[in-house]
């Protein structure tokens, strides 16, 4: 069986909203494409998603920064993962910021019930608006995607983890 073509899409968010001109993270479809993976993996180049995390304050109640913007991304990957994979497309979402990860999650959860995920990161990611020291999305995207743990903060030991 011959596996369909990478379908790659930019994804140019960095979740802590600083607003204005693209910071480095919000570059890195940019800079993935300069370095010609879509080229490399064989794949057909769909251009950015028009998303963007702009400049905000943490919200009191949910603890999150750009609380409206990180929902609207959110609804965006996940409404674009549909998209792609009942159009027959097998989608490859490039960026620097991990606050795709729930969206995206959801999406395949969406088409096809089930998802696994493979999560290579130097942080925990599994915070949660409480938690989380600066409220930014990418601290939480595990969390996000595998729910409320459900245990109370002094029953919760993190091993291995860099910050």
């Amino acid at each position: 069986m011959t596996e369909k073509p990478f379908s790659m899409i930019g994804v140019p968010i960095d979740c802590l909203g600083f607003g204005g001109p693209l910071q480095a993270v919000e570059r890195m479809p940019e800079s993935l494409r300069r370095a010609d993976l879509a080229k490399r993996l064989d794949a057909k180049d769909l251009g950015d998603l028009e998303v963007r995390i702009g400049k905000g304050v943490r919200d009191a109640q949910t603890g999150l920064i750009s609380l409206d913007d990180c929902r609207a991304t959110t609804r965006t990957m996940r409404a674009e993962t549909v998209r792609l994979l009942r159009g027959g497309l097998r989608p490859f979402f490039v960026g620097g910021c991990c606050s795709m990860v729930p969206g995206i999650t959801a999406g395949l959860r969406d088409v096809h019930g089930q998802a696994a995920l493979v999560y290579v990161d130097g942080h925990m990611d599994l915070y949660d608006g409480e938690t989380s020291w600066q409220g930014e999305m990418a601290d939480m995207p595990l969390g996000i995607v595998l729910g409320p743990a459900r245990l109370r903060r002094s029953a919760r030991i993190w091993a291995g983890y860099r910050g």
